[in-house]
């Protein structure tokens, strides 16, 4: 268990973290420097993924130089960039020299930053990407490949409290409407697939990751008429419209993917 989240258990602990200055170059005596000014002052420090778009020396290399230098790092990982192996590789990588805490944020969009011309990537968002450090933590990958030993992860998030509020968040943790069901490839269970459900009066979205076992649970809130999605990489798209009815009982609905093509892939 790191630190941080020792302290998160704390009843009553009051905990200041700090962001990491960015680097381009200086090595570790540089991030020394900066870990002797910062490190009496809080109890944990954020290693950046490329901020507000802009390059610098990678999260992950941050992270572990401070784990390594005897700080408490918390390594931003964000969706702009990478798709999913690369996310799950970073998570991985960084775990194995004992970077344990993860903040998950979606990312600022490349006009943000000095390359505007930079692909986005966008994968995954942030919530989904809470799921998918969730899902390694169980000691899976999102293709249900076993990690053994599970990494130990503290996983966390950000909020922008003048954002309007996050669909995925309140299907976490919100009551009311509830559209459920499995995914399947053939008959086997096919987690990482994403789910989307759209509310065809108000346009409401939520989305959510299938799981290990291929379950998705879209916690929609209000009864009514959706159109519902399943996407995954080289699979076809299945969707469905179903309406919700009964606020107190889950609506069940499963879903079938189908391999794309190699024609279909190149296109």
């Amino acid at each position: 268990m790191s630190r941080l989240e020792e302290l998160v258990a704390t009843p009553g602990a009051t905990i200041v973290t700090a962001e990491m200055p960015l680097f381009d170059t200086g090595g570790f005596d540089a991030v020394q420097e900066h870990l002797d000014r910062l490190t009496p002052w809080v109890d944990a420090i954020n290693a950046t993924d490329n901020t507000a778009a802009h390059a610098h020396a990678s999260n992950v290399a941050m992270a572990v130089a401070m784990a390594r230098l005897g700080a408490e790092p918390i390594m931003q990982v964000v969706c702009r960039d990478k798709n999913r192996l690369a996310l799950q590789s970073d998570i991985i990588g960084a775990s194995m020299f004992g970077v344990e805490n993860i903040c998950c944020l979606t990312g600022d969009d490349v006009t943000a930053g000095d390359e505007p011309q930079a692909r986005r990537v966008f994968d995954l968002d942030g919530p989904q990407l809470v799921r998918l450090a969730r899902t390694l933590a169980a000691g899976t990958y999102l293709s249900g490949r076993k990690l053994d030993p599970a990494p130990h992860l503290f996983v966390g998030a950000v909020e922008n409290p003048a954002a309007p509020p996050n669909l995925v968040a309140q299907a976490s943790f919100g009551g009311g409407a509830v559209i459920q069901g499995i995914v399947r490839f053939k008959q086997a269970p096919l987690p990482g697939a994403i789910v989307t459900a759209v509310n065809t009066t108000t346009s409401k979205t939520t989305r959510v990751i299938t799981e290990v076992n291929g379950q998705y649970i879209l916690k929609v809130g209000d009864p009514g008429k959706y159109h519902v999605n399943v996407d995954m990489t080289w699979f076809a798209s299945d969707s469905a419209d179903v309406e919700v009815t009964d606020a107190s009982k889950p609506l069940q609905k499963d879903f079938g993917l189908s391999l794309l093509s190699q024609a279909q892939r190149a296109n």
